[in-house]
């Protein structure tokens, strides 16, 4: 049996960038375990397997297929670029006429369409909440190593954790291995029964270095204590570095709402929105040192003439102003405009 099997780029118009996977035409059902063989081979970070739900179905005719997702260690019930990467085999390779077509997945039914030259997926949405650092750290750590962790979320849909590292890190390019959750989790209870031996033998007297006797086969050394001490003092880090940032964003949004914005459609960087305080603290200053310098007070000059009835102006020409004209008008209007407008 040959099985078609493509590999396509996903997210990019450029070959050997954006989220590769790879994808498998299947005339007919596969054995479980070969599916996972052949992902395994791949070794993708997905695998997406097109099925034929009825023996008339045609790749290139019908609108309706199966569709499997296999990451090299096990299936998934949901992945956006493998399901995007499927679409276009469909559409682009085969050659597939129908407007839209669905997928019928274990997320339930995902719809794919083409507008002009792009490919428009429906997922679904799910909502992720707030979990524990502490009770997941062992399985972030294997996954990102000593990197901060900002924020960590669990979808119970999914069944996915988010984990969210800190903003000042960069993309990174180097792969991460797939993480093998049963192992985790025989850590985790290993880890469990040792600090349980160890507390039996320090109520009994016997040496840290003792064999234990519990039938659990472990022997106690004070690496265990250091381990708990660095990973205390990495949670501890973690917690500075997400006041840090979050004290950091609440500023700069506290920032934006005082500084003039360009519009409301577009949200001003960190870097924008500092050069547009430092110009509008600049501009404050030139019209407090300009009050002191005259030590008297003054009527503000709005120059939203749209606020005025005409006959409240005064009309001045394209000349110097006189030397005992308003000298903040000298100050505001430095340049020679063609004409300008001032209210009473």
């Amino acid at each position: 049996m040959q099985i078609p099997v493509f590999t396509v780029d996903a997210f990019t118009n450029r070959p050997f960038s954006g989220n590769p996977a790879a994808v498998c035409l299947l005339e007919n059902d596969l054995d479980e375990d070969l599916h996972q063989k052949i992902a395994t081979e791949m070794n993708l970070s997905e695998t997406a397997f097109i099925r034929k739900l009825k023996p008339g179905d045609d790749f290139t005719k019908s609108s309706c297929f199966g569709l499997r997702w296999f990451t090299p260690a096990n299936e998934v019930p949901l992945c956006g670029h493998a399901t995007l990467a499927s679409a276009a085999v469909l559409f682009h390779v085969q050659k597939n006429t129908n407007p839209v077509l669905t997928f019928v997945t274990l997320s339930g039914e995902l719809k794919a369409r083409q507008v002009k030259d792009h490919i428009v997926l429906d997922l679904p949405l799910y909502t992720a909440y707030p979990q524990d650092l502490k009770e997941v750290e062992e399985l972030i750590k294997a996954a990102v190593g000593d990197m901060i962790v900002q924020d960590v979320r669990y979808s119970p849909d999914m069944k996915k954790l988010l984990v969210r590292l800190s903003d000042t890190y960069e993309r990174h390019q180097e792969k991460y291995s797939i993480i093998d959750i049963g192992k985790q989790i025989q850590k985790r209870e290993a880890a469990s029964d040792m600090k349980t031996c160890k507390s039996s033998h320090l109520d009994s007297g016997v040496e840290s270095d003792t064999q234990c006797r519990s039938g659990a086969g472990c022997v106690m050394k004070c690496s265990s204590e250091r381990m708990e001490n660095a990973a205390k003092r990495r949670l501890a880090a973690n917690a500075r570095e997400r006041r840090r940032m979050q004290g950091l964003n609440t500023a700069f949004d506290r920032l934006r709402k005082v500084v003039p914005q360009w519009g409301q459609d577009k949200k001003l960087s960190k870097y924008e929105t500092l050069q547009m305080a430092l110009s509008y603290i600049m501009a404050l200053t030139r019209i407090l040192a300009e009050a002191e310098r005259y030590s008297s007070e003054r009527e503000w000059i709005s120059l939203h003439c749209e606020h005025f009835h005409a006959d409240s102006y005064h009309h001045y020409p394209a000349q110097k102003p006189a030397v005992n004209s308003d000298p903040y008008a000298q100050r505001v209007f430095s340049y020679h405009p063609e004409h300008f407008q001032i209210a009473n």
